[in-house]
């Protein structure tokens, strides 16, 4: 009923017990009490009892005993049906309550590590934001200014196809502060096992160029620095490289922190070696993401476009596996899609003067719970048709989100450690290598990369997990 004397609405609602009173409760107090005792229900149906504590009630975890130590940590053991789980040494305690009844983030968390973690949500859900501002700012005729001539540049445009991206390249953008503080959610860390020359002469500039802009009518003038590529500024002194990263995982993750951003001091580890982050060509058909992508350098991984780049003596990055060694991703595995993949070796013999570089980013596949879909189930079969028809494919996941530790598409803070190889050096251009050629280049890769992936484990926790090239 309505009260007279104010305008909040008040519906009588029955007590319950045995006094059969009624008393008056705020609409607002009704639906927060409704909400909340569906939220329980929903909890308590998600969660299941084991030893005491909690567990997320998933397919995954159903198959999971926990056990914990007399310091509240939880210890995850292998189910008898085979279906192995993750431990707790892969990943931040703080995050890894997946397991356990407190499922939600701390009041108490630092201010540090929610930069930390708002940043990485930000970059993981940037293509969406990206589209959402476009479609808004063509539904409103307002920003219509704004929207017609984007539309006209993004149609013309074909930087992201051509190795125009060498011109986009941004080193602020790269350098930006809170790259750092991507970098440190997981956290990501580059480390180098080998000098690699570089490519250009960064402490000696060869020329900078300012257009003088004059303040009319008075006698004032600005300098405006132009905008020049690393082969205007700098004189070109070494090869240039191919970067091989594996494995590929849920998101190549790591990939974007080393190579793409300055969050693990790429420049100041491998001074004069530009490099482009290439990733799929579809990424690049987003309204106003494909610019912010190509800010960072990051360009398509068509062979064309990596031609072009590479004349530029710009170097490249390129996750091997691909698609297909995404859907082999496990936790705490070591499982590469890299027999077949010839594609970059031959980039590297076209050019010449071109060294592959192999690179193993230890912890990749730990930053999420992934579900393995069966040979032949109806799952398995969407995944390669989206392969075969779409270019993309992604495996089944969780880890956490923002404000829980159960469910969400925000990664577990999962140490990447991205260790860089020794250079293989291709010295002659051949533009049509033979068989044999290609196969001694990628045999020669093979060796390499297993020589830095069974020197390296035992540093970064895969002691006993083996190098498992499948295909």
């Amino acid at each position: 009923m309505s009260n007279g004397n104010d305008n909040i609405d008040v519906v009588t609602v029955p007590k319950t017990g045995k006094s059969g009173i009624y008393e008056d409760h705020s609409l607002f107090e009704i639906c927060y009490k409704k909400l909340s005792n569906s939220w329980n229900n929903f909890k308590n149906s998600m969660f299941e009892e084991t030893n005491g504590h909690k567990m997320f009630n998933t397919p995954y975890n159903s198959a999971i005993s926990a056990n914990v130590n007399a310091s509240g940590v939880s210890h995850v053991v292998a189910a008898p049906n085979g279906i192995k789980s993750t431990k707790d040494k892969y990943r931040d305690t703080e995050s890894f309550e997946t397991f356990t009844s407190e499922s939600c983030c701390s009041i108490e968390t630092p201010i540090a590590r929610r930069r930390q973690t708002i940043i990485t949500a930000w970059q993981l859900t940037s293509m969406v934001l990206c589209l959402i501002f476009f479609l808004f700012s063509i539904s409103i005729p307002l920003f219509w200014f704004i929207s017609i001539p984007y539309m006209t540049y993004f149609l013309l445009d074909k930087t992201p196809a051509n190795g125009g991206v060498v011109k986009r390249y941004s080193p602020w953008l790269r350098s930006f502060g809170w790259w750092k503080e991507y970098c440190d959610y997981f956290p990501i860390r580059l480390h180098k096992t080998a000098d690699l020359k570089p490519t250009f002469d960064v402490k000696h500039p060869k020329v900078d160029l300012y257009y003088r802009l004059r303040l009319w009518p008075t006698n004032y003038s600005i300098k405006i620095k132009k905008w020049l590529t690393f082969s205007q500024s700098y004189e070109k002194i070494g090869p240039k490289y191919i970067f091989g990263y594996h494995p590929h995982g849920v998101g190549a993750l790591g990939a974007f922190g080393v190579f793409a951003t300055e969050g693990c001091g790429w420049s100041e580890k491998f001074p004069g070696i530009p490099t482009s982050l290439m990733t799929l060509v579809t990424q690049f058909q987003v309204p106003y993401y494909r610019d912010y992508l190509l800010g960072f350098g990051i360009t398509s991984v068509s062979k064309k476009n990596a031609l072009k780049v590479l004349k530029n003596n710009h170097s490249i990055c390129i996750v091997v596996g691909g698609a297909m060694e995404s859907l082999l991703s496990e936790v705490q595995k070591s499982d590469l899609v890299l027999k077949r993949r010839k594609g970059f070796i031959k980039l590297a013999i076209n050019t010449g003067d071109t060294c592959l570089v192999p690179t193993f980013a230890f912890g990749e596949t730990n930053i999420y719970n992934i579900l393995q879909t069966k040979e032949g189930s109806f799952m398995r079969k969407l995944q390669l048709w989206l392969k075969e028809n779409w270019g993309f494919t992604i495996p089944f996941f969780y880890a956490r989100s923002v404000f829980n530790y159960d469910f969400g598409i925000l990664p577990f803070r999962a140490p990447i450690n991205v260790v860089i190889g020794s250079p293989i050096y291709v010295k002659e251009q051949n533009l049509n290598p033979t068989p044999e050629i290609v196969e001694h280049y990628q045999n020669l890769y093979i060796e390499e990369l297993k020589k830095l992936y069974y020197e390296n484990r035992d540093k970064y926790g895969y002691g006993d997990v083996e190098l498992n090239i499948v295909d």
